[in-house]
């Protein structure tokens, strides 16, 4: 008599290629998914990087900028008559010396940009103690301000008002923006316990603003000033810099990471020519880019 059905053996066989199959398909799915975490950490760490190049070229094409008058034909008392001071872990050759900021890291560098505000407000006349404006725009009278017309420019405070030379209608005040960007611990931790840094921006002359954190995981900054020297720019740390005039542009590296642990072991990477193991699992990304100052002669 012939029996229907599997034997015990063609069971076993069968639930050992279902058990193999489900295995090979779940593989397949847990690289897929690392592969598109992977992909969707480069891409936030590519976007954060484009956004921060996006801002810092502008304010560093913006330095130095006081509006109508020449700079070649002004003479702005220090700190004013420097549009951009780096610090390379914490020295510079610049007389200026490094702002307080909070939780700083130290073995990262530091770069301050100093321009006006493009929003001016128009003088009617100012003189003496006097700035009488056309319009009813306030200003924080702690601010440091820049008056100026095509011939002249002088920075004031409304609060100390001591001006060496009369301006008409033809005037504008605007805010002198000092932006320093660095390196910060934000406070936090990550699902590891280790702390996690950010980008800062923070404008000193605004007595009232607070640091602002730009963005996420950004581990070190590194900054370089290109000096020319035998028709080519030389780049120098901030505490090589002989003469500050001479800086023509700027390379920034930044080293941004995923914040939260990546993958099943650390993953070595190279920074500035130096190589590292980290004990930590993050995924890192270094990234760089040469923004050239405004020249004065271009003011």
């Amino acid at each position: 008599m012939k029996h229907n059905g599997f034997t015990l053996l063609e069971l076993i066989i069968a639930l050992a290629l279902g058990v193999f199959l489900m295995i090979s398909m779940l593989q397949l799915y847990l690289q897929q998914r690392a592969h598109d975490q992977k992909e969707q950490a480069l891409f936030s760490l590519q976007d954060n990087a484009r956004v921060t190049f996006i801002r810092l070229s502008h304010d560093v094409r913006m330095s130095g900028l006081i509006g109508c008058p020449h700079l070649s034909n002004v003479t702005l008392k220090s700190p004013f008559n420097t549009s951009v001071i780096a610090w390379h872990q914490g020295r510079s050759t610049s007389a200026v010396p490094m702002p307080n900021l909070t939780n700083l890291r130290p073995d990262s560098d530091v770069l301050q940009i100093q321009f006006v505000d493009a929003h001016a407000s128009q003088v009617q006349k100012a003189q003496n103690n006097s700035i009488l404006l056309a319009d009813k725009t306030h200003f924080d009278p702690s601010a440091w301000l820049m008056l100026s017309d095509c011939t002249h420019a002088e920075a004031v405070q409304l609060q100390h008002v001591h001006l060496r030379y009369r301006y008409k209608n033809d005037a504008q005040l605007a805010v002198i923006h000092t932006f320093v960007y660095y390196i910060a611990n934000t406070g936090r931790t990550n699902q590891t316990k280790q702390p996690i840094y950010a980008l800062y921006l923070r404008d000193l002359n605004a007595a009232k603003s607070k640091p602002i954190e730009f963005i996420e995981g950004a581990e070190t900054m590194a900054i370089t000033l290109g000096i020319p020297h035998n028709g080519q720019l030389d780049y120098v740390n901030a505490d090589q810099v002989k003469s500050w005039d001479q800086v023509r542009s700027l390379q920034i590296y930044l080293l941004l990471n995923s914040v939260q642990s990546f993958s099943a072991r650390p993953i070595p990477y190279t920074f500035l020519g130096k190589h590292y193991t980290p004990h930590d699992r993050l995924l890192r990304q270094i990234y760089s880019s040469v923004i050239a100052l405004r020249q004065r002669d271009d003011l």
